[in-house]
C-alpha cells in the first residue's frame, strides 16, 4: 500500500530557500515522498557553526502588543532584517556563523543522525512535531561532524517507529533510547564519501522499516479531509468525514501525531498561509483571510505571529535574503 492525499503539502521551514555547504535538502525517492518531505545534510567542519537548518540574523521584535492599525500597517510594524546582516553571500555565511536559527512549526518529524568523524562515533534524535516557535544560538565546536537527517510529515513518522507519538510534541529524544540499536544500525554512514551516498543508504534504511500494519484508515481519512480544506476545518467536521466519536479521533492523533486535532488544523492553516507569503511575488492578504477562514486581517496576522514569532512581511524578507 502507498499512501498518498489528492492535495499536496509541502510544508517550509524559516529558510526555504537555503542551499549550501552548511544546509541542503534532498527530494526523497519516489517511494518514499509519500511519507517524507524532505532528506537534509549539514557538513560541520571543525569551528564552524553547528546548523541544524536555515540561519540568519533576524531584528528583534517588540514584544509589546501592538493596536490594530499597527498590526495592518505593514511597514510600521515588522521590522526590517539589517542589511549589514546579509550584504551578500559573504554577509549571509558571516549571520550563519554568527546568529541564531529560528525553528518555526514545520508540522514533521525529524530523525537526525550526527556522525562525529573526529570521535568516530554515531548520535541520534528524534525531534517531535512542535507548535510553537524557538530561536537555537549557533554554537561553535571543534570536531568535525556530518547530520544526515529524514524529515517526516506529521502523518508518516508513525508508520517508521515502532512508538507511540503521544509524548514526543515539542520534545527531542535520544533515539537510541527509544529505538534501541539504531546507532549500531546507522554505522554504515561512517564509510560513505558523499552525502548523495548516505541519502541512498538511509532511503534504504527507511523503506525496510515501513510498515504499512500501522495505517489506520479512519485517521488517515481525517487527515485527506483537513489537507483539502487547507486547515479551515472544525474538529466536528474532521471526525464527521470519518464517521468517527470526536473523542476516539483525539485518541488516533495524540497516539499518531502528539497533538490533538484542533492544533493541528491550526499549523496545517499556518502553513498554507507561509507558503502563500514566501512563494508568491505578491501576497494578497484578503484572498488568504477568505480562502483559510480568518474573521478579518488581524487575525490572520496575529495567527501568523503566534506560529511563527514575527510578522509575515518580516519572516518573508529574513527567507528571500537566503535566496
Amino acid at each position: 500500500m502507498i499512501l498518498a492525499f489528492d492535495t499536496p503539502y509541502r510544508p517550509l521551514t524559516s529558510r526555504p530557500f537555503l542551499s549550501n555547504s552548511t544546509y541542503a535538502e534532498y527530494l526523497p525517492g519516489e517511494a518514499l515522498r509519500p511519507y517524507v518531505s524532505c532528506f537534509w545534510a549539514s557538513g560541520v567542519s571543525g569551528g564552524e557553526a553547528d546548523v541544524p537548518e536555515a540561519a540568519v540574523t533576524e531584528a528583534d521584535i517588540p514584544e509589546a502588543a501592538a493596536t490594530e492599525a499597527d498590526v495592518l500597517d505593514a511597514d510600521a510594524t515588522e521590522a526590517d532584517v539589517p542589511e549589514a546582516a546579509v550584504p551578500g553571500a559573504a554577509g549571509r555565511e558571516t549571520a550563519l556563523l554568527a546568529g541564531t536559527v529560528r525553528v518555526i512549526p514545520d508540522t514533521c518529524m525529524d530523525i537526525i543522525i550526527e556522525i562525529n568523524h573526529t570521535r568516530q562515533s554515531i548520535s541520534s534524535r528524534l525531534c517531535g512535531i512542535q507548535d510553537c516557535t524557538f530561536m537555537v544560538e549557533q554554537g561553535r565546536r571543534g570536531d568535525r561532524v556530518t547530520k544526515i537527517a529524514a524529515r517526516f510529515y506529521f502523518w508518516s513518522a508513525r508508520l517508521f517507529l515502532d512508538l507511540e507519538l503521544g509524548e514526543t510534541a515539542n520534545r527531542v529524544l535520544d533515539l537510541e533510547l527509544v529505538q534501541p540499536g539504531c546507532n549500531r544500525e546507522f554505522e554504515p554512514l561512517f564509510y560513505h564519501r558523499s552525502v548523495e551516498e548516505s541519502i541512498s543508504w538511509l532511503e534504504g534504511y527507511l523503506l525496510e522499516r515501513l510498515e504499512t500494519d500501522r495505517y489506520n484508515p479512519n485517521l488517515y481519512n481525517s487527515i485527506d479531509y483537513l489537507l483539502r480544506t487547507g486547515g479551515n476545518a472544525v474538529v466536528k467536521d474532521i471526525c464527521a468525514n470519518s464517521c468517527v466519536s470526536q473523542r476516539q479521533m483525539e485518541r488516533l492523533f495524540r497516539q499518531n501525531i502528539g497533538l490533538p486535532i484542533k492544533r493541528i488544523a491550526s499549523l496545517v492553516r499556518y502553513q498554507n498561509v507561509w507558503g502563500e507569503v514566501v512563494r508568491r511575488d505578491r501576497f494578497e492578504i484578503m484572498d488568504a483571510v477568505h480562502r483559510y477562514g480568518y474573521a478579518d486581517q488581524a487575525h490572520l496576522l496575529n495567527d501568523f505571529k503566534r506560529f511563527h514569532g514575527i510578522w509575515p512581511e518580516q519572516a518573508r524578507r529574513a527567507a528571500l535574503a537566503w535566496r
